[in-house]
């Protein structure tokens, strides 16, 4: 009996190591900045619900004040990178009238090491950046949106679901469900799914006290009544496109997809059509006009169907 009991414990604590090793990372802080492309920024730090310091640039527009406040979206990564990743989207961004805050989750970027990184930690950090942005003058907290990427686009949608101060979503590369993520991710490393995987999961639900369903983007889709843009590059290695295909299936009609042909898991805004598809969101949504009056053609093929799913409703 004490060596069944031995073992269990060891499996145990095997398995709680696991979870230490595969859902931490080494925090990177950005090599390079906002400046580079010309645009003002400052560096923020605001505390998150589990009391620790977080690192974004906010960058407002010139034009924002307390008088005329503006819409504010809110980017954040992926697993492993930091502010610097969102560069190439803050430079489509800067060209619309709205302030940006870019900001890096728990355990990444400037941020102090943490071990248990997951969708949900991401969604309170969300939440907690618009709780620092609601007492920033020039910020219209009527519309503030979140744009996020890979991991940061799967906590974008869950965070949507649980605050509606988070008035529109553009979500780029989310995951359908977490699960297959993690059981990817535990293959990377060589980690069995059956006995170690398998109890890594039932560790993860137990410390989130939700379970992977409860939490997963094409469960709580349905529950969004704000707008959202679902993006895709149709050759995304890493999580593939048919994953925002099951989450428009389940979703209402508040959501479009646009399917960026020849992109991906990272360079969707290197996409010629990028800043088409963004603008023709932001003017269905936000009720702007061209940015800075530029010119830009949306693109023209726009029914909600696998062969270029781009809607705007």
């Amino acid at each position: 009996m004490w060596i069944v009991v031995g073992i269990l414990f060891l499996v145990v604590g095997i398995t709680i190591l696991s979870g230490h090793f595969a859902f931490s990372i080494t925090p990177a802080p950005s090599t390079d900045a906002p400046a580079s492309l010309g645009t003002a920024y400052s560096d923020i730090y605001f505390i998150n619900y589990n009391d620790e310091l977080l690192h974004g640039w906010w960058m407002q527009h010139p034009d924002a004040s307390a008088e005329s406040p503006l819409p504010t979206i809110i980017l954040l990564h992926g697993w492993n990178r930091n502010c610097q990743r969102m560069i190439p989207y803050i430079k489509h961004l800067s060209m619309f009238p709205m302030n940006i805050l870019c900001i890096e989750g728990r355990g990444h970027g400037e941020n102090r090491k943490n071990n248990f990184i997951t969708q949900v930690g991401f969604a309170h950090d969300i939440l907690s950046a618009i709780n620092w942005l609601v007492l920033q003058p020039g910020v219209q907290v009527e519309q503030i949106g979140v744009l996020g990427h890979s991991l940061g686009a799967a906590a974008a949608i869950y965070a949507g679901s649980l605050d509606k101060r988070i008035r529109f979503i553009i979500a780029d590369a989310s995951y359908a469900h977490p699960l297959t993520i993690i059981r990817n991710f535990l293959r990377g490393y060589h980690i069995p799914y059956l006995p170690l995987g398998w109890m890594l999961i039932q560790y993860i639900q137990l410390r989130l006290w939700l379970s992977l369903d409860r939490i997963a983007p094409e469960n709580v889709i349905c529950d969004l009544t704000q707008p959202v843009l679902l993006i895709h590059g149709d050759q995304d290695t890493i999580v593939p496109a048919r994953d925002s295909q099951r989450l428009l299936t389940n979703a209402n009609n508040n959501i479009d997809l646009w399917i960026a042909r020849s992109a991906n898991h990272s360079d969707t805004p290197d996409h010629p059509e990028f800043r088409a598809v963004l603008q023709g969101f932001f003017r269905t949504h936000l009720k702007f006009s061209d940015p800075l009056s530029l010119s830009i053609a949306r693109p023209e093929n726009t029914s909600a169907t696998s062969d270029n799913p781009t809607t705007f409703n």
